[in-house]
């Protein structure tokens, strides 16, 4: 990621919230945080791909993961439909 041009922080903790398709707590590495200062510049997706990089590196193997609040998500519209 290029230097101040976003956010990204990783942590492995036990978490509480239990996966509904397992049953079971959260397993892995977990995005506890995200920001890109430059979207007219940077794609959120790329600054998401080097910090996936970078996790890999330290964590190899194990499960990366974040939470979404779909109502904070911003829709996009397409020819057909409302994404």
């Amino acid at each position: 990621m290029p230097k101040g041009e976003g956010l990204f922080a990783w942590r492995k903790f036990k978490d509480d919230c239990i996966d509904e398709r397992t049953g079971l707590s959260q397993a892995g590495i977990n995005n506890s945080i995200f920001r890109n200062e430059q979207p007219d510049i940077y794609l959120s997706s790329d600054l998401i791909l080097w910090a996936e990089e970078l996790a890999w590196e330290r964590w190899p193997g194990e499960r990366l993961y974040t939470y979404i609040d779909i109502k904070k998500i911003k829709k996009k519209e397409t020819r057909d439909a409302v994404i």
